[in-house]
This record gives structure tokens, sequence and C-alpha cells, in this order.
């Protein structure tokens, strides 16, 4: 009688050992984790050149260089995008950029400083 009661014990152990398999196994796709994030890749037509040494300036240097007419808002930004674009594939340190609006403000900068009014 003891071999049958360990039998009926070894049967539902493998019961509830299969059950609990098969319920991973439907619930896992839902509960499994995202993927790893993409790659980042420069837009098509985006210059790869460094944008040295613009990028190395510090904050008050490229607003001295601006002010000045050394370089303008503009010139400021598209080099530290293209300084992005160079570097950021192997980095993957930016992941949304908005490269449209930051050329917005740097053209309508320019314009404001044409015109006398200094942002910064």
């Amino acid at each position: 009688m003891k071999k049958h009661a360990n039998g009926i014990l070894l049967s539902r152990t493998i019961f509830s050992i299969i059950a609990f398999s098969l319920l991973i196994t439907l619930l896992a796709p839902g509960c499994s984790t995202p993927p790893p994030p993409q790659p980042y890749h420069a837009p098509e037509g985006a210059s790869a050149g460094s944008g040295r040494p613009i990028v190395f300036m510090t904050a008050t240097e490229m607003a001295a260089a601006i002010r000045s007419g050394q370089i303008t808002s503009v010139e400021a930004i598209t080099a530290h995008l293209n300084h992005i674009h160079k570097y950021n594939p192997d980095l993957n340190a930016i992941v949304i950029i908005d490269e449209q609006a930051a050329l917005k403000s740097a053209r309508e900068a320019d314009a404001a400083l044409a015109q006398g009014d200094w942002r910064g």
C-alpha cells in the first residue's frame, strides 16, 4: 500500500511540475522583457564632420564668439549635431534629438542678435 501512496504522490508532483511549466509557457510572452534599444542611426544626409573646435568651446567662449560674429548660432548647433552624428553611433548616448527645433531656435537667435537682442 505504501508503494501505491508514493506512486500517487509522485504522480501529483509530476502533474504539478507539468502544469506549472505550462502556465509559465503561456504567461511568458506577456511577461517578457522589452527588446534592447536599437542603436542610433544618423538621419540621411547628415554630415559626419566632428565640428571641432566649436564643440570644445565653453559656453562662455561660444556665447562670446556668437556675439562677436565669429560664428553664428546655426554654425554652433550644426557643429554639435555633426559631432553627435559622428560619435553617437559608437556611444549610443543620444536617444531622441529634435534637430529641426534646435536649428529653428538657432536661426531665431541669430535673427534676434542681428537686431541687437542678446538672448544670453
